[in-house]
Order: structure tokens, then sequence, then C-alpha cells
């Protein structure tokens, strides 16, 4: 799927050194992997899978690269009927890790939609949810249908 205007990001996995086991309550993904702009061997897309609007089509979360200007940015390829709709999210709140190193990754992760419908932050409150939800930074991102776009809700702080 190529977006003119931007370039792929990827991960690539680093060495953790882990003295035991009750160290691993203490790593992050930002410990394990970085992202880089180039694709070799053992790299992933810097993007996850899940069904965001629950209409049964798996629809991609990706970070990409502006070339324009070199910004990271997230965007949504959500599946339609005949291929995909491409939609850019807001901006990535993590002040202490990205905002601070570019090459730690702030998602997304996908997370599956709760068997309830009702996703709860701790920080942010609770919402309904229609499908599966992704974390960049500190927001978790769900769909709106009624508002036909992608919302977020403070998951860090």
């Amino acid at each position: 799927m190529a977006v003119e205007g931007v370039s792929q990001l990827y991960l690539m996995k680093q060495p953790v050194s882990v003295s035991g086991p009750g160290i691993c309550n203490y790593v992050y993904t930002g410990d394990v992997f970085r992202m880089v702009e180039t694709r070799a061997a053992g790299t992933l897309l810097a993007g996850c899978v899940g069904d965001f609007d629950g209409d049964g089509h798996a629809d991609v979360a990706l970070l990409v690269k502006r070339q324009r200007d070199g910004v990271v940015i997230p965007i949504v390829f959500r599946s339609r009927a005949t291929g995909y709709e491409i939609m850019q999210i807001d901006g990535i709140t993590d002040p202490y890790g990205f905002s601070e190193d570019r090459q730690i990754w702030p998602g997304p992760m996908c997370m599956p939609k709760p068997p309830s419908g009702v996703f709860e932050s701790h920080v942010g409150g609770k919402i309904n949810v229609v499908g599966d939800l992704f974390i960049i930074g500190w927001k978790t991102y769900f769909w709106n249908p009624a508002a036909g776009r992608f919302d977020a809700i403070l998951t860090s702080d």
C-alpha cells in the first residue's frame, strides 16, 4: 500500500539483557524495538492490524514519515468495499518517550474490543466502542461511527 508523500517506518529488535525474571516488569517496547527508516532483514512495519470500525474487515494503523518535513504521523488504512480509505490521525502525544527520542516506538499497538463494548481508562473515563482499539503514545484511539472518524481517550499521563 503506497501513499504519496510519506515513507514507511520499521521496527528493529534490539538486544536486551535481563538479569532475572523480576526485571521483565520494567521492560518497555522502547527497550526492545527501535524505529528505523530502512527496511532490512528482521524488521517489522511500525504498525498493527485490527477491525477498528467493527465492520468485520481488517484495518491497518501505521506510523509513517512525511517526506516534506520529516514529521512522523499515524495513519489508518480503513477497509472499504473497493479498497482502503486513508485517514490521518492526530499527532503523537508522548512527551517523555518519542518526543525526546524519535527512535522510540510510540505505537500503534492494537488492543481487541472489550467483550462488554466498553473501554475504560483510569485517566480518561469510559467510552463505548464498536471495534478494536489502538494505542499511540499516551492516547488510545477508537472509531466514532456517529462522527465518521477516529477519536482518542487519554490512557497515560
